[in-house]
């Protein structure tokens, strides 16, 4: 504690330590490296608690009518990349461990598509044995139809067209001349 104190600004007020907001994150990191896991077990819990809203949605409170409202899982998945992650990522590196590279995230991502993939094909098998053939194909098409790619997933950006290359509208009105 002396030595974060030698670090970085601080004053006394009233018996206790006021420090800037750089101590204040010194201090926390010390307080994850000298007693990791309850940090982790917390860290564990809310990622658990943001993996089912993600998926089911959840509520949070309306900040204008202070009411509890639904989310959906798309705002929930959002909310999550913007506050948890980082969060997350950075307590974990101060309790020790190493934040996920975007590599391993992307191998991760591929090896959950994978897996969904043959669980999907394994529940239209499933719904062909039962007898439900139409249902089968009909998800089997919409699996294949509305697959996600690096093709209509990453934004197509066009270069600016020439003034040649603009495409001509002709648009035939009545001239009326008096």
């Amino acid at each position: 504690m002396e030595e974060i104190l030698a670090a970085v600004e601080w004053f006394d007020h009233n018996g206790s330590s006021v420090l800037s907001p750089a101590g204040t994150l010194l201090i926390a990191e010390a307080a994850c490296r000298a007693n990791p896991v309850p940090v982790l077990d917390r860290v564990i819990d809310e990622e658990t608690q943001s993996r089912h809203n993600c998926k089911h949605g959840g509520e949070r409170d309306n900040p204008r009518t202070r009411e509890k409202e639904k989310t959906s899982p798309e705002w929930e998945y959002a909310w999550y990349k913007l506050w948890f992650r980082p969060r997350h990522e950075m307590l974990r590196q101060w309790c020790g461990h190493r934040a996920v590279t975007f590599h391993e995230r992307l191998l991760a991502a591929e090896a959950e598509n994978h897996r969904l993939d043959v669980l999907v094909a394994d529940l239209v098998k499933a719904l062909e044995r039962a007898g439900d053939t139409s249902m089968a194909s009909h998800y089997e098409q919409r699996h294949e139809r509305d697959r996600i790619t690096a093709h209509n997933a990453r934004p197509v950006v066009d270069r600016p067209l020439e003034p040649w290359e603009l495409p001509v509208r002709e648009v035939r009105v009545r001239r009326r001349w008096r």
